[in-house]
């Protein structure tokens, strides 16, 4: 990419990869931020396109960002590469106050007020694991998307043992009561949000993808590294253990990180 990354220091071998490049290869510790992954991959569809170019960031919250209050810089490189950026965050707790935003609308995608056919691209970072009426969402994304605009997003990938423990843990009604022994109570209630894991699966995304009238999902599958932070004291030999298996059996759909480009027909059929 031509623009500077943020975070700066030490670059992964994968960084500023395209779509393609990311689909077709394993991606485990050679990302160096997911964040500039997801930014990459959005600014690189903001430059296939004429001018000018429509941004939606769906649960924008206060920027791209891993914690509160967040860091713009991810934020301002879409800024700097499109012409409109609008913004939907439902938590009126995060709403971002910087200004970057020539939209912004405090509710649900599902609800958003905004015109038909109106986006060149809309894009969110780990907002779907939160969805509770998949289908709904997709058919707001499509109706907002202009004929050959896309969607990418990323979320945890249900496929990693990591998400699959997190579920488990979420049927139990024990989520939130376990992330704050192993976070405490400062940063369970800093970014932990209520989650649903309804929709961070290529079988549900396909589905509701077609239901909406969109085209076929693509996928890719990025890991920078394992959740430590979830792994207290001794426990973390198990994580390290579970990297190991990472690095030898290279199976790319059990990453952590699930990330998905779904487009609109240019000729699009509606929903089914």
């Amino acid at each position: 990419m031509a623009y500077q990354r943020p975070t700066g220091g030490i670059r992964g071998s994968h960084d500023g990869w395209t779509f393609e490049e990311l689909a077709g290869a394993y991606n485990y510790d050679n990302t160096s931020d997911r964040r500039a992954t997801l930014v990459d991959l959005v600014v690189q569809e903001s430059r296939k396109r004429a001018t000018p170019v429509c941004i939606l960031d769906i649960g924008c919250g206060t920027g791209i960002s891993e914690d509160a209050p967040a860091n713009v810089a991810f934020l301002k490189t879409v800024r700097d590469n499109c012409q409109q950026l609008w913004g939907i965050e439902p938590d009126a707790n995060s709403l971002p106050t910087h200004g970057m935003f020539d939209r912004l609308e405090n509710t649900t995608m599902e609800l958003a007020d905004l015109p038909d056919g109106s986006v060149d691209i809309a894009f969110s970072y780990f907002v779907m694991e939160h969805v509770d009426e998949p289908d709904r969402f997709m058919r707001a994304v499509c109706r907002c998307l202009k004929p050959g605009g896309c969607y990418i997003f990323m979320t945890p990938n249900a496929r990693h043992y990591f998400t699959i423990v997190a579920k488990f843990f979420k049927t139990l009604g024990i989520s939130d009561t376990v992330v704050r022994l192993l976070r405490g109570k400062a940063l369970t209630e800093s970014y932990h949000y209520p989650v649903r894991y309804k929709f961070n699966s290529p079988k549900t995304i396909d589905k509701s993808a077609a239901a909406a009238g969109l085209a076929t999902p693509e996928y890719a599958y990025i890991e920078r590294d394992a959740p430590r932070g979830y792994f207290p004291g001794p426990t973390v030999a198990i994580c390290w253990l579970l990297a190991q298996k990472r690095k030898v059996l290279r199976k790319p759909k059990n990453l952590l990180e699930l990330i998905c480009r779904v487009q609109k027909p240019a000729e699009c059929r509606g929903p089914q």
